[in-house]
């Protein structure tokens, strides 16, 4: 919802009211200034939005997710702009829609200023996920039909050990954008199943 237009304090108050105590939501920038203003002369919109899921999830915000439009190629002014946008101490999230965007200046910059770069499956770029947070975030949007592919067992489970093995790795959120049909539904319950098994089988060692 936050994407086609800015969140309101009372919805946001309503999902915190109606959520588990334990509950984190993540929230994702309005396309107004990740698609439209490009992170341009946006400062007032900026500080609205943090504002505003600040105030209405408190204790239960979690990643800040910004994502740029597939156009939008690697430049030095563009990364300069994107990382002077980011509030500090917020979770702040990246997603790169533009191949150009997967090198080790990136990965470091946005280290620096503990901004996590988001990873993905996606049937036009690369697909190994990204670790250079404590936080990580990674999204399965459905390869190699966009939105609508399942994703195998062992495909899950790959890139579940690919993230396991970063000793970075401190919070990790996976999301699943394959929702055309019963496939995120599918996906995810049987990565939280298999994950579940994992952490016992971790804990009994």
């Amino acid at each position: 919802m936050s994407f086609y237009r800015f969140p309101r304090v009372s919805f946001l108050r309503t999902w915190y009211d109606q959520s588990p105590e334990s509950f984190v939501f993540s929230v994702k920038a309005p396309r107004l200034i990740t698609h439209y203003k490009r992170f341009k002369d946006c400062q007032r919109y900026l500080d609205d939005f943090y504002g505003t899921i600040a105030e209405g999830l408190g204790q239960k915000l979690g990643p800040v997710l910004f994502q740029l439009t597939p156009q939008s190629a690697y430049s030095d002014d563009m990364l300069e702009r994107i990382i002077g946008a980011m509030r500090p101490g917020f979770q702040n999230v990246i997603e790169f829609r533009h191949n150009t965007w997967w090198n080790n200046a990136v990965y470091t910059a946005l280290s620096a200023k503990r901004i996590c770069f988001c990873g993905m499956n996606h049937p036009s770029l690369p697909q190994e996920p990204v670790v250079n947070a404590g936080v990580v975030y990674y999204r399965f949007h459905g390869a190699p039909k966009l939105y609508f592919s399942s994703y195998s067992n062992a495909e899950l489970e790959e890139v579940a050990e690919q993230i396991a093995l970063s000793f970075l790795a401190k919070e990790v959120y996976i999301f699943f954008n394959n929702t055309a049909t019963m496939a995120a539904l599918d996906n995810a319950r049987w990565l939280k199943r298999w994950l579940g098994q994992e952490i016992i089988s971790a804990g009994a060692k």
